[in-house]
């Protein structure tokens, strides 16, 4: 399998996870330091994500320059 998917995979299952746990917090309930842990946790599993993504592009490019390389040759032929 290749490495951009399961990355890609990865990211889709991260934000799911991050969406469905701020769905279920009641942050009138959180303190004002568990509102700025939770912000700083967030923003950290973003710019994970990021990096991700940027990886991600990276292989999309990647097998796209393949891609194109392979039909230059088939229609060649």
């Amino acid at each position: 399998m290749d490495e951009g998917l399961i990355k890609s995979s990865f990211a889709t299952l991260e934000a799911a996870m991050c969406r469905f746990a701020v769905d279920l917090i009641d942050f009138e309930e959180l303190t004002a330091a568990q509102r700025k842990a939770l912000l700083k946790d967030l923003q950290k599993r973003r710019d994970a994500l990021q990096a991700q993504l940027k990886g991600v592009n990276e292989s999309l490019k990647g097998v796209n320059q393949a891609l194109k390389t392979v039909q230059k040759v088939s229609k060649r032929r």
